[in-house]
């Protein structure tokens, strides 16, 4: 899963980032779009649309956590997930045109691909406009926190063909106030996913992982004995209060 590892460079520099399109205003509506054109959850007997599904609904019940305060559960029911699934990839110009509400995730299987397909991935990232560098939040202690540097295209080159390493959240430079930008992206790898092995069952454990990875994309680090866990722990599957005030946070400057 996303790991922060020292710098390394990549196609693009800040300026050259286009915004996003300002024809698409999604409000508050947060839209995950998960591209599958091999139908690679369809083939699988043990992953079904069901498992997407539940990435919404549990998204939408986080204003329902206990122990929220109240501006903050107020806050957070504003704010609608919705999963779309295509059997299909996004054309050059709508990869290029992502709104600030929109979380691309794709769906691999990396063993069929061809020995460089590390860089077909480094490739995806730059039609993303990925910078080489951005930050997700670690969680320090009840009330404070700092930011992680997170460096995608290195990431890709050292992980993406671990077993291990069952998918990929790379977030915008949302923490960046002065030069942000909102490109992100998710990647999901199937069959390392199905390789793993536990008490519950693939389906859940890919539900889990799209669950983690828009973590990442919405500024979480790491975040042990959580959802957040750098490796998959079954069993862990909830946010603390701290994690959902960040999630919070980047929907409202996002939208």
């Amino acid at each position: 899963m996303c790991k922060t590892t020292r710098s390394h460079s990549s196609p693009h520099k800040p300026s050259d980032i286009p915004p996003n399109c300002p024809v698409e205003n999604d409000g508050k509506n947060v839209r995950i779009i998960v591209f599958d054109p091999k139908g690679l959850i369809d083939s699988n007997s043990d992953l079904k649309h069901d498992a997407l599904e539940e990435v919404g609904t549990f998204y939408n019940g986080l204003q329902n956590t206990p122990g929220l305060q109240p501006a903050l559960k107020q806050s957070l029911s504003e704010f609608t997930f919705h999963v779309e699934y295509r059997h299909s990839n996004p054309s050059q110009t709508e990869k290029g045109c992502f709104g600030k509400m929109k979380f691309p995730f794709y769906i691999f299987n990396y063993d069929a691909l061809p020995d460089s397909s590390a860089n077909e991935m480094t490739a995806l990232l730059h039609d993303h406009y990925i910078p080489e560098e951005t930050k997700v939040w670690k969680i320090t202690g009840p009330d404070t926190r700092e930011t992680a540097p997170v460096h995608p295209y290195e990431d890709f080159e050292k992980d993406w063909e671990k077993d291990s390493v069952l998918g990929f959240g790379i977030p915008g430079k949302y923490t960046d106030l002065k030069q942000p930008t909102f490109r992100k992206i998710g990647i999901i790898k199937i069959d390392a996913i199905l390789k793993s092995s536990g008490v519950i069952g693939p389906e859940q454990r890919f539900t889990g992982v799209l669950k983690h990875e828009l973590g990442h994309m919405l500024a979480l680090a790491h975040l042990d004995n959580t959802i957040m866990n750098e490796k998959y722990v079954e069993g862990f599957n909830q946010f603390t209060i701290p994690q959902i005030d960040v999630i919070n946070e980047t929907l409202k400057r996002l939208a």
